[in-house]
């Protein structure tokens, strides 16, 4: 994520303090933060200007700040951290600084996975009630798949549900292929296994009968 669209994306979230925000995201509102007060100081030179900017910024900032925290897949109320000096803020900038959960986690999706539909719930909300909204609902709250709205987009035409379709069976194919790789490893040393045994006499030619039995 770029400068422009971390702005953008904290802009649009002012109060949302759900979801997962990656690294670039927090990092590019912070160095905006910073930059735009330091420019009012230039500018104004005015002690009230900078407090107004700083609590305009306040709000969004501890958004960004609880979903960058979520990313590691932890409470957003680990903020409070920094009400702690010196070691409260040196553990929060760890957790800051510290690389997001791969895949789903607690609180959603995993913002890095291109295949995911950022406007979906996550796994674990699926069965919640009530069922989020989705944007593929009519105006009803039916969604696509109703079959009396035959004008509605369905899931099935649905790119993102397409994409994690294709991606799970694609993992399915891949670890039905290992699993025969490694069956047939196994016969292959078995076999070899057995040309270099020595042969067996006696009683314990009758116990390997038996054993084979």
């Amino acid at each position: 994520m770029d400068f422009a669209t971390a702005v953008q994306v904290c802009s649009k979230k002012y109060t949302d303090f759900t979801g997962r925000a990656q690294r670039s995201e927090y990092w590019y509102f912070f160095l905006f933060s910073f930059l735009l007060q330091l420019l009012v100081d230039i500018v104004t030179g005015s002690e009230f200007a900078s407090g107004i900017v700083s609590l305009g910024l306040l709000l969004p900032s501890l958004a960004v700040g609880a979903r960058r925290l979520h990313d590691t897949n932890r409470s957003g109320w680990w903020l409070l951290l920094g009400l702690i000096p010196v070691l409260g803020w040196i553990v929060l900038l760890v957790f800051l600084v510290k690389e997001g959960d791969k895949g789903d986690n607690d609180f959603g999706y995993d913002p890095l996975d291109r295949t995911v539909d950022p406007h979906e719930p996550a796994q674990h909300d699926v069965d919640a009630e009530p069922a989020p909204r989705s944007r593929y609902d009519d105006d009803n709250g039916n969604d696509g798949d109703d079959d009396n709205d035959d004008d509605e987009t369905s899931n099935e035409d649905n790119p993102w549900v397409k994409a994690r379709r294709e991606k799970a069976e694609a993992a399915k194919e891949e670890a039905a292929a290992k699993k025969q790789e490694k069956a047939a490893q196994k016969k292959i040393t078995e076999e070899k296994k057995r040309r270099i045994e020595p042969p067996k006499f006696g009683r314990d030619a009758a116990k390997k009968d038996k054993k084979d039995k």
